[in-house]
C-alpha cells in the first residue's frame, strides 16, 4: 500500500510542476503499484 501512496504523491508533485514527462513516468509507477496488489487476489483463469 505504501508503494501506491508514494506513486500518488509523485504524480501529484509532477502535476503541480506541470511536468508532462514526470506525469507519464509516475503513471507507470502507479500502474505497477496497482498491479502488485491486484495480482495477489486476481483469479487466474485458464484461457483457450
Amino acid at each position: 500500500m505504501q508503494g501506491l501512496r508514494d506513486a500518488g504523491m509523485a504524480t501529484y508533485k509532477a502535476a503541480q510542476a506541470k511536468n508532462q514527462d514526470a506525469i507519464i513516468e509516475a503513471a507507470g509507477v502507479v500502474s505497477e503499484a496497482c498491479m502488485h496488489c491486484h495480482d495477489k487476489y486476481r483469479e487466474v483463469a485458464t484461457r483457450c
